[in-house]
């Protein structure tokens, strides 16, 4: 091997175990529900800012995983568990949740929205990424 072909691998190599660092369950969902939001944009006038949102949303999601933690600790019955994950997909539920969204335009300004206001598919990824935050939690090994 010569000298160049070492000193290009060995960069490389560092660089991905540089960027092999873990994350939280609560954070890879995070980010996954980011992902899937912001693929569903449909407004060209519109830009997620993936990173921010990513670090905004996950405060939300842990705390699905800390309540998962904390009934797998008090040993809920599988069938409070099966409930529990059946309610994080009713309208009444979604519907109660409310968003700060932060727009920048020529000013920065934050609007609270509604769950009942967001569309179906936005309430969709949310349900799935509570129940899989919910899940996550719940499966930890304490």
């Amino acid at each position: 091997m010569s000298k160049l072909s070492v000193t290009l691998l060995l960069p490389s190599v560092l660089l991905l175990f540089a960027c092999s660092t873990p994350t939280l369950p609560y954070e890879e969902i995070s980010k996954h529900y980011v992902y899937q939001l912001a693929s569903y944009e449909s407004d060209p006038n519109f830009q997620t800012n993936i990173h921010t949102s990513i670090k905004l949303n996950i405060p939300f999601f842990k705390q699905f995983y800390d309540m998962g933690i904390k009934d797998k600790h008090d040993n809920i019955s599988n069938e409070d568990y099966v409930k529990k994950i059946a309610y994080f997909s009713t309208p009444e539920f979604l519907n109660s949740i409310n968003a700060k969204e932060q727009y920048i335009s020529e000013k920065v300004h934050v609007e609270t929205v509604s769950g009942a206001n967001k569309s179906n598919i936005e309430k969709k990824i949310m349900s799935e990424s509570i129940i899989a935050a919910y899940k996550a939690g719940y499966q930890t090994i304490q």
